[in-house]
Parts: C-alpha cells; sequence; structure tokens
C-alpha cells in the first residue's frame, strides 16, 4: 500500500471510530508508524511523500544490469 493510501486510509478507520491500535493492527503497520503518520499535515504528507520517491538509493547504479 502507498503512503498516501495508508494516510487516507488511517484518517477514515479513526473517523469511523475504530482505535488508534485497531487501526494500526488493521493496516499492518506499527503504532509508532501510526502515531508518525497522524503528527503530519495533509501539505506535510505530500511534502514528505515526494522527497521519498526521488531519494537516490546505493544500488541505482545497477539498474541498468
Amino acid at each position: 500500500m502507498e503512503k498516501w493510501e495508508v494516510y487516507i486510509k488511517i484518517q477514515q478507520l479513526l473517523e469511523q471510530g475504530f482505535s488508534k491500535t485497531k487501526t494500526a493492527d488493521k493496516l499492518g503497520i506499527s503504532r509508532g508508524t501510526l502515531y508518525n503518520y497522524l503528527e503530519k499535515s495533509p501539505e506535510e504528507m505530500a511534502l514528505w511523500v515526494a522527497s521519498t520517491q526521488h531519494r537516490k538509493k546505493k544500488l541505482d547504479i545497477h539498474k541498468d544490469l
């Protein structure tokens, strides 16, 4: 599941009355991760997601092989 999907699903489940623990269990994420997502506003989330998509990785040099 993409980061945006998780973020939106968290918001939806909490609005439906699920507890934070049940929400984390249902999505297969830790409560710590859930709290990290909850701390972010939609604008902060957009910036964070954008920053993770353009990171260089050590194995990128081998992608052409």
